[in-house]
């Protein structure tokens, strides 16, 4: 199904960062260590191609999560500045 999902994405490029971070965190979630890299990785990438802060941040966040579960190194710096970039955007948004 996840392949799918990432399919339908290619043609509706705004949605990709996100539907790779799903499949990343699911990657995570079922012990996939390397695919959930490339999946977190790629989401990256993506969101920085078309700009999309709080995307990158949401990716940034999630790779960090699943560092702390795999033990990569800088999980928790990732974590802690996911959140503060997160919660930066979140409160221009309801200004």
């Amino acid at each position: 199904q996840t392949g799918k999902a990432l399919g339908i994405t290619k043609s509706y490029k705004a949605f990709r960062p996100h539907a790779l971070r799903e499949a990343g965190i699911i990657a995570a979630m079922e012990g996939h260590e390397k695919q959930a890299r490339r999946y977190f990785d790629e989401s990256l990438q993506v969101a920085t191609e078309y700009d999309a802060r709080y995307d990158h941040a949401r990716t940034t966040l999630a790779y960090g999560q699943a560092g702390l579960q795999f033990g990569w190194p800088d999980a928790e710096r990732q974590v802690a500045e996911a959140e503060t970039i997160i919660a930066e955007l979140e409160n221009v948004e309801d200004s």
